[in-house]
Parts: structure tokens; C-alpha cells; sequence
């Protein structure tokens, strides 16, 4: 009898550790490290992060107390330009890492620009993909690291907005996609310094060429964007413009007004162009083609807006083959 007894109280003994052991949480198991050699350290990767981030702040950002050093850009060895800050984000989706680039650059930086917008699509042309670098450099350009982007696509350029009270510099915000990036410290080397300045562009100091329209009277313009717009596998890629609308006095309105009342306004498309002044507001220091542009819409701004009875006219970009013109 006794056996008996200590042998149920083993077997109780064993079923209480089996249902305590069910009880404890399933042990979290790291994923196995990936064999990717432009990341130094491969962070853990959770249901709530897969991303790593990488922003670098540049002397041009205008805090240059803060500033870290400098950037730069190029696009199949042209057009190296010192950039104003460069945020790059490696993403992992799945097995497939993509890389994903934020490039802020002024006019200074025209050459890197202009090489940008060669590579750009319409909607009747695909965009082409390129090889791009970025470099970081110290505060004195002794480089820290290059970055070699590899079947590269533009996926968004923004401008911004302007308005003649605006007196702050003209930034271009460009967004890229990359399938392949590598990383390495430059072997030390040292860039040149950035050499003369250029002049700034101000958002304030701008005019628009609309066809043959009155425009010197045009205030504000909204801020346009570019992006990559994606057909899947029927219909190819291309590229799009935002609408966008431009602020003009009442005195210059009635051609606007009747653009938009023809009933051809649907065919009847003007050229346009963006040009960015220099501080006299006559020299032109850039020249973006905008393409054709059709009328959209006519309307009065609010009085609590605009007491001098403003009119405000909404474009659409029909053609988005842009160009940039270095004057």
C-alpha cells in the first residue's frame, strides 16, 4: 500500500511539472543574422521594427552649430554636389532588403539636379534607372563613408511652395529606390572643398511663364510633386506631376478667365515655365520646363485670405518631361 501511494505521488508529482511547464511563455528566438555586408550591426528585427534609419545632417542645413559634417551626390560619376541632408532608410520586407533615400539639395547643388531630371520619365516614356553615390565627409571632407547605389529609380521629386513674402531657400526633396547598396569608408580619402558659393534661390524670387498670359502679377504658387506612378504588369511605369494652383491679382484675371471658359480649354494646352530669380529678381538663375499645361479651375480667393480680390487658378501638367536649364 505504501509503494502504491509514493508511486501516485510521483506520477501527480510528474503531471503538476508537465502543466507548470505548458504554463511558461514560448521562448522568443532570435531570427539567424543575415550575411549583408553594407550593415555593420543587423538589429533584431520584431513584428514592431524592421527598419534601420540613418539621418545625416549637413553644414548647409542652416544649424551649423549642430552640423556633422558634409554630403555629397552623384549620378553615374557626373554632377557631384554638396547636397543639404541625406536620410536613408534600409527596409526589411521578407527576405528582400530595399533601400530607400531622402536627398534635400538647393540650387547650389544644379550639376547633381540636372543629371536627376535627365533620368526622369513621362507618361509616355519610362524613367531610367542609374547608379548613384553618396558621400559623408567630416566637417574638414575627410570621408567617413560612400554609399554605391546600384538600379536606382526616382519615385518622387517635391518643390515647394513660393510666394513673394517667402524668404527662405528653394529646397528640391528627392526620393529614390534602390535594389542594391554598398557601403564602404571611402578609404579614407579627402574631398575638395565645396569651392565657391552659389548664389540662393529664394522661394520669393520667382516668376512663371504661362504661354502668352499675363503673369507678372502672379504672387504665390502651390507646391508640385513628381512621383513615380506604378502600372503593374500589363502597363508599364510612368511618371505623374501634381496639379497645382497659382495666385494671381484681379487685374491680370480676365485672359486666365477666358482660358477657362473656351470650350477648347481641353486642347488648348500652354507652355510653362518656372524660373528662379537671383536677389535682383531679373537675373535667372534656373529654368525648370513644366511642360504643357491645361486650366483646371478659376475661383476667388476668400476675402479672410486674400481683401485685394485675388484669383486663384488651378494648372494640370499634361506632359511631365522636365528639364533643368542652367542659365
Amino acid at each position: 500500500m505504501t509503494n502504491f501511494k509514493i508511486q501516485l505521488s510521483v506520477i501527480l508529482c510528474l503531471l503538476s511539472l508537465s502543466a507548470m511547464a505548458q504554463l511558461k511563455p514560448t521562448p522568443i528566438v532570435k531570427p539567424k543574422q543575415l550575411d549583408i555586408r553594407y550593415l555593420k550591426v543587423l538589429p533584431t528585427f520584431t513584428a514592431q521594427s524592421h527598419d534601420t534609419v540613418s539621418t545625416f545632417s549637413t553644414t548647409a542645413s542652416g544649424s551649423r552649430r549642430y552640423a556633422t559634417g558634409h554630403a555629397f551626390a552623384e549620378i553615374e560619376g557626373k554632377g557631384s554636389s554638396h547636397v543639404t541632408q541625406l536620410d536613408y532608410k534600409d527596409t526589411l520586407i521578407g527576405n528582400e532588403i530595399k533601400h530607400y533615400t531622402t536627398i534635400v539639395a538647393r540650387i547650389s547643388a544644379v550639376r547633381f539636379l540636372d543629371e536627376l531630371f535627365k533620368k526622369l520619365g513621362d507618361r509616355f516614356h519610362p524613367a531610367e534607372s542609374y547608379s548613384m553615390v553618396a558621400s559623408l565627409t567630416t566637417f574638414n571632407y575627410e570621408t567617413i563613408e560612400e554609399r554605391r547605389y546600384e538600379e536606382t529609380e526616382t519615385s518622387e521629386i517635391s518643390l515647394p511652395s513660393f510666394n513673394t513674402s517667402e524668404k527662405t531657400p528653394v529646397e528640391f526633396k528627392i526620393k529614390v529606390e534602390s535594389k542594391d547598396v554598398r557601403t564602404d569608408d571611402g578609404g579614407g580619402s579627402r574631398r575638395g572643398t565645396i569651392g565657391p558659393r552659389a548664389k540662393v534661390a529664394l522661394r520669393s524670387n520667382f516668376k512663371l511663364r504661362v504661354g502668352n498670359l499675363p503673369s507678372t502679377r502672379i504672387f504665390a504658387i502651390s507646391a508640385i510633386t513628381i512621383q513615380k506612378v506604378y502600372g503593374g504588369l500589363r502597363a508599364g511605369d510612368s511618371t505623374a506631376i501634381s496639379d497645382f494652383t497659382i495666385d494671381l491679382a484681379q487685374v491680370d484675371a480676365a485672359g486666365w478667365n477666358e482660358w477657362f471658359q473656351s470650350p477648347q480649354r481641353n486642347t488648348d494646352l500652354k507652355p510653362t515655365e518656372l524660373i528662379l530669380l537671383g536677389p535682383d529678381r531679373r537675373q535667372e538663375l534656373l529654368t525648370i520646363n513644366l511642360g504643357e499645361v491645361e486650366i483646371i479651375s478659376y475661383s476667388s480667393i476668400p476675402v479672410s485670405e486674400n481683401p485685394s480680390g485675388a484669383k486663384r487658378i488651378g494648372l494640370r501638367a499634361r506632359s511631365v518631361s522636365m528639364q533643368l536649364n542652367i542659365e
